[in-house]
């Protein structure tokens, strides 16, 4: 028999890899900012369980703090300052989870909260991604420069591969300038990326197999991403559309797994959680093609969480004999 606790500590196991991942790539900042991360929460829920006359731990102790902690920071950007997550580990523990009651009685995904607030008050860190560090990369940088004029080399920061792909989604492109923007994101710099959504898969399958979560929910919801992708596919052209290659370079893997299959913010009942996952992998596309903003995994989510609880008294099994 699984209890929370187990249940969110094989989840917490499941993103290691892509932690690993991410630090290798991308520094070890990456670590720093899950250590801020955990130490806020720890704070928040401590705090929150002594106001309410409860055991200390009693929240940070079932590891979901943990979890949510692990969400946040994988989804930010590695070199943004350590107020910034802080502040979003605030709001999203306090705000999003302690303000409902708790685990339990959120009716919004915790770290989706955290993380659309991050997109909507700091954009101006959303590209704060370190140059993986290698020779090739450099060069690589060099000739993207080269090709679209820009100046010089930031060390420090580096539009993510869907900033790319975004430019051409949204205005379109010559023929030379999709495949040089392909060329370019399937080269070594964006390598990484590549590497880190296969960690992420590991980490989904590895929770499939200890029975923690089941396929349903993450194969809706890369089936409704790659429907529309695709019909995008078939109306423009655009090869940044092509369902394999949108899935490999954004976070659809990441919020099909991870984020989608969260049990409290989900339907309880099977019609309502395939129509709720369908709804959330189309909108995860929607927004990354057609807003302001690069992905769409965090207001996607979010705008599905308020629409649960009529899926739920919809979708209601009628009691037998009735």
């Amino acid at each position: 028999m699984k209890n929370t606790n187990s249940i969110m500590l094989s989840v917490f196991v499941a993103l290691v890899p892509a932690l690993l991942v991410k630090t290798y790539f991308w520094g070890w900042n990456t670590l720093l900012l899950l250590a801020v991360s955990i130490a806020t929460a720890a704070v928040v829920e401590i705090g929150v369980a002594k106001l309410r006359n409860k055991q200390l731990y009693a929240e940070f102790g079932n590891n979901s703090a943990l979890v949510t902690c692990m969400l946040i920071t994988l989804s930010l950007p590695p070199n943004i300052p350590f107020y910034v997550i802080l502040i979003v580990t605030l709001f999203a523990i306090l705000i999003a989870k302690q303000v409902y009651g708790g685990l339990g009685q959120n009716i919004f995904n915790p770290a989706m909260v955290g993380v659309a607030l991050f997109i909507v008050t700091y954009p101006q860190f959303i590209t704060y991604w370190a140059i993986p560090e290698s020779s090739a990369s450099q060069s690589l940088s060099q000739t993207w420069n080269s090709f679209t004029g820009a100046q010089g080399i930031d060390a420090v920061t580096q539009a993510t591969p869907l900033t790319q792909v975004k430019t051409i989604l949204l205005v379109g492109g010559t023929k030379e300038q999709v495949i040089a923007s392909l060329a370019r994101l399937i080269s070594a710099e964006y390598f990484p990326w590549l590497v880190y959504n296969l960690a992420l898969l590991l980490g989904g399958l590895y929770l499939v197999l200890r029975k923690i979560i089941t396929l349903l929910l993450p194969v809706c919801t890369l089936i409704g991403f790659c429907t529309i992708a695709y019909i995008h596919y078939l109306v423009t052209g655009y090869s940044q559309a092509i369902p394999i290659y949108a899935l490999i370079y954004g976070s659809a893997i990441f919020g099909a797994f991870f984020i989608v299959t969260d049990p409290v913010t989900t339907p309880q009942y099977v019609t309502g959680r395939i129509i709720y996952a369908l709804l959330v992998g189309a909108l995860m596309y929607i927004i990354r093609a057609f807003t302001n903003y690069n992905d769409g995994v965090a207001f996607a989510v979010l705008l599905c969480n308020i629409l649960v609880p009529m899926f739920d008294r919809t979708f209601t099994p009628k009691e037998f004999g009735k």
